[in-house]
């Protein structure tokens, strides 16, 4: 892996998300190593005010901003981005906070275990339990077994990254980086529950049904049927 892209779905967050790219700046030390992708779901208002206050950005870091004109998920717009990907994938939240150097740690760890591109490396998050794919760095070569690219299984609206983890588990292709991030989860922080949270939390049932049916009939997203 030569250069990484951080993929970022938002919804109404603008200061949140100003705070988890402020973090990206400080968690690498190499000078084009990173360039930064956020996808606005429906969210037409932020999308345009984002833009009056970010394109200053790009002298530091590449960053994209796009639109997608309905309210879909993170699951949709995570796979919206994917065209934008041509090297390793970062996939992020609006809500999380890198530490410093940790996209860097996360990096060279990918490339002394999977110099082939053919893996994926989970951050750890301080302070609480989580998914050890929540956020994660993913290589080409991964990349590459999906549908399309699209990492993330479209039947979910927001609680997938869990079938990245259970094929790359499966593949022994996955390892969990000590490179670390805080995840503001308002089960956590309670200051930090928003309208956003409570629209992804209606699906929660949904999602999680459908993982255990998946699970159930043995099926993992990426994995030929």
């Amino acid at each position: 892996m030569k250069h990484i892209t951080v993929v970022i779905p938002t919804r109404d967050r603008l200061s949140k998300l100003y705070r988890t790219i402020n973090s990206i700046m400080t968690s690498f030390k190499i000078e084009k190593l990173v360039d930064i992708v956020v996808v606005f779901d429906g969210d037409e208002k932020s999308f345009n005010f984002f833009g009056e206050t970010y394109d200053k950005l790009n002298d530091k870091i590449q960053l994209t901003y796009c639109l997608y004109p309905q309210h879909v998920g993170s699951v949709v717009c995570r796979n919206y981005a994917m065209p934008y990907v041509t090297d390793g994938l970062l996939y992020a939240t609006d809500d999380i906070i890198f530490y410093e150097n940790a996209i860097e740690k996360a990096f060279n760890d990918f490339n002394y275990y999977f110099p082939d591109d053919d893996g994926v490396v989970g951050l750890s998050q301080d302070k609480h339990s989580f998914n050890p794919a929540g956020v994660a760095l993913v290589g080409k070569k991964f990349i590459e077994r999906y549908p399309k690219r699209q990492v993330f299984c479209p039947l979910y609206y927001h609680f997938a990254a869990q079938e990245v983890h259970t094929l790359a588990d499966k593949l022994h292709r996955f390892y969990l980086s000590s490179a670390m991030l805080l995840h503001k989860h308002p089960a956590f922080y309670k200051d930090e529950r928003d309208k956003t949270h409570d629209d992804a939390r209606a699906f929660r049932v949904k999602d999680m049904n459908l993982m255990k049916q998946r699970k159930t009939e043995g099926l993992i997203w990426g994995m030929p049927e």
